[in-house]
């Protein structure tokens, strides 16, 4: 449970999705993409699409390039949380297509979070973020990763957040 003011929540959420947006367009850049609005990027699911098969190297299949009703779009973001979920085998929790489409800021920012996770922290330092042996006998967490990698950030980057 949260315990800060709803301002300060709203700060972080603007705090996370800046940054997440900034995290997906890196991974885009191959494909020429830019995402300016991480909350109305992904509600085609072309832009999911596209995300998925950057980071995964696979194809996800066939999908709607240019989807123009709700059905298609539903179907484009079915075909990625499916690809997600059965292909990458990454678990999602409580987020479906009608979440992305919609588009829930909040799952929105989790489910890139768990990309991140998977794709950048855990395979980027050698974790595995399903085996709790990694957090003491090979090596560390994906959390302890990510929290090591943050420090050496702040130490060497001039990052300020200024709510703007």
């Amino acid at each position: 449970m949260s315990t800060g003011t709803p301002n300060e929540e709203m700060d972080w959420r603007l705090i996370q999705q800046k940054t997440f947006t900034r995290w997906c367009n890196q991974q885009l850049k191959v494909q020429n993409i830019f995402v300016g609005d991480l909350s109305k990027a992904f509600c085609d699911g072309v832009n999911l699409i596209a995300l998925m098969e950057v980071l995964s190297l696979k194809s996800v299949g066939r999908y709607n390039k240019c989807p123009k009703i709700h059905a298609q779009k539903m179907d484009n973001v079915s075909k990625a949380l499916d690809f997600i979920m059965k292909d990458e085998g990454i678990k999602l929790v409580n987020i479906g297509s009608e979440d992305i489409v919609t588009p829930n800021l909040k799952l929105i920012l989790g489910l890139v979070w768990t990309l991140i996770l998977h794709y950048q922290i855990s395979q980027g330092f050698g974790c595995d973020i399903d085996d709790p042996a990694t957090d003491t006998v090979e090596g560390p967490s994906a959390a302890q990763a990510l929290l090591a990698y943050m420090k050496v950030c702040v130490l060497y980057m001039n990052w300020s957040v200024s709510p703007s």
